[in-house]
């Protein structure tokens, strides 16, 4: 998978992408990509952590930094069972707390929403903006719980119109 790194806090938004079968300031990227921990590891061995995104701008300047391709971006629900501080010390970034499965929340500790898990549907707090896929996210396979967006190109429709860099909820760590 490929990766997409946030440069500095999304209020900037610049993003710098570093992508599958290259070299980035912190060594080689595999030819087959990162799971989301290696990719969230990477940024953060550069200073940086995965994309942050919080409103349409931020969501426009990381496709755009990614020639179109998608990535990893950081928001999850993984560890919702305990603190965790992916990120000490890089810019943007704190100790977040995802309090039940299918809450989802950026690296930067925003809680976007979550997965009501009666009804099967999305349920954004506080308004706040997101870009999934349509039926997303679904935990469709076991431990779908990091968010991948996907390419321009990609035909799914989602809340921004098609070739938005949807969202699609994934697992972590795909084998």
């Amino acid at each position: 998978v490929d990766v997409i790194v946030s440069c500095g806090n999304s209020a900037d938004n610049k993003y710098t992408y570093f992508a599958k079968g290259t070299t980035g300031p912190a060594g080689p990227i595999p030819a087959d990509g990162f799971t989301w921990h290696q990719a969230e590891d990477y940024c953060l061995a550069v200073g940086m952590t995965l994309a942050n995104i919080h409103n349409e701008e931020d969501q426009v300047a990381a496709l755009e930094a990614s020639g179109g391709e998608g990535g990893w971006i950081g928001l999850t629900d993984d560890n919702h069972e305990s603190l965790f501080d992916y990120c000490p010390g890089a810019p943007g970034c704190y100790s977040s707390r995802s309090r039940a499965e299918g809450e989802f929340v950026f690296n930067d500790g925003t809680v976007i929403g979550q997965l009501n898990q009666q009804t099967r549907e999305w349920e954004p707090a506080n308004n706040h903006f997101s870009n999934f896929a349509q039926g997303e996210p679904n935990e469709g396979a076991q431990g779908e719980d990091c968010i991948y967006m996907k390419g321009a190109s990609s035909s799914t429709v989602c809340e921004l119109g098609q070739g938005s860099g949807c969202w699609n909820d994934y697992p972590c760590d795909p084998t």
